[in-house]
C-alpha cells in the first residue's frame, strides 16, 4: 500500500494554471457532472492570495484558422465570441494573467514564456499546479509543456476533466508513467486546504481554509483509488 503523503506548495514559488474554462467547453463537458462540480469547485478551493501566481489559458479560433480553411472543421471557440469568455464562477481578477491560445498547446506561438518570466517562475526550482479541461487534450499539452521546460508540475486530478472517461484515465496514466513522473505528480485536492483568494467586495470565497499560506494536495493510498484511477 502506498504511504500517504501530503505536499506542501508555498506562494511564492507556485503557479496556478486554469485551462480553457469557458464557456462551450464546459458546456461540452457537462456542468453537472461529479468531476466537473470539482472542477467548478476551483472558484471556492483552488485559490490564492492576492499576490498569487494565477495564470488563466482562454482557448480561441479566427475564423481563418487552418482548422477551418484547410482541414474543414466545424467553427467552435471563435475569438471574441460568447463561446469564449470564461465561466462565471473563473472569471480573472484584474491581478491574473490571461494567455490566448490557437491550439492545444499553451505554449506555441503564445506569451507563455513571457509571462512566466514576469512571474519570475523558473524552472528547476518553481511549481506549476495544473487544472481544468480537457484533460486529454489541452491540460495534457499543459502539463507535457512545464514538463518538458523542467518545472516541478502537480496536477489534482479531481479538479481536471475530461469529456469521456477513458480521456481522463490516459491522461492519468500518462503522467504517472515513468517517462513523466520524475517531475509530474498527480494527487486528490480532496482535503480542500488552500491560499484563500480575496473576492472582489473584500471577502474570502467560502470551502477554502487557510493552510498557513501553502498549498496541500493529499496523496491517494492504492487502496482508496477508484479502479478507473489504478495504473
Amino acid at each position: 500500500m502506498d504511504e500517504e503523503r501530503t505536499i506542501e506548495l508555498s506562494p511564492e514559488h507556485t503557479g496556478l494554471i486554469i485551462v480553457d474554462m469557458q464557456a462551450e467547453g464546459c458546456e461540452r463537458h457537462g456542468r453537472d457532472s461529479s468531476r466537473s462540480l470539482r472542477t467548478f469547485d476551483l472558484s471556492w478551493t483552488v485559490s490564492v492570495r492576492s499576490n498569487g501566481k494565477i495564470i488563466h489559458i482562454q482557448s480561441v479560433r479566427p475564423k481563418d484558422h487552418p482548422e477551418f480553411t484547410f482541414f474543414g472543421k466545424p467553427y467552435s471557440l471563435l475569438d471574441n465570441s460568447p463561446a469564449v469568455e470564461f465561466v462565471e464562477e473563473l472569471k480573472p481578477y484584474p491581478n491574473e494573467i490571461v494567455i490566448k491560445k490557437y491550439s492545444h498547446d499553451c505554449f506555441y506561438q503564445t506569451t507563455m514564456e513571457e509571462q512566466l518570466k514576469k512571474l519570475d517562475l523558473r524552472p528547476c526550482r518553481d511549481h506549476v499546479v495544473v487544472t481544468g479541461i480537457g484533460s486529454n487534450n489541452c491540460v495534457y499539452h499543459a502539463v507535457i509543456g512545464f514538463h518538458i521546460r523542467n518545472y516541478w508540475v502537480y496536477v489534482p486530478e479531481d479538479c481536471i476533466h475530461a469529456s469521456r472517461a477513458e480521456g481522463q484515465q490516459f491522461a492519468l496514466s500518462q503522467f504517472r508513467s515513468p517517462a513523466y513522473d520524475f517531475n509530474v505528480q498527480c494527487y486528490p485536492f480532496g482535503e480542500r486546504q488552500a491560499f484563500l483568494r480575496p473576492q472582489k467586495d473584500g471577502g474570502q470565497h467560502l470551502g477554502a481554509t487557510q493552510a498557513e499560506g501553502r498549498l496541500k494536495f493529499r496523496r491517494l493510498s492504492r487502496c482508496e483509488m477508484n479502479e478507473d484511477d489504478k495504473y
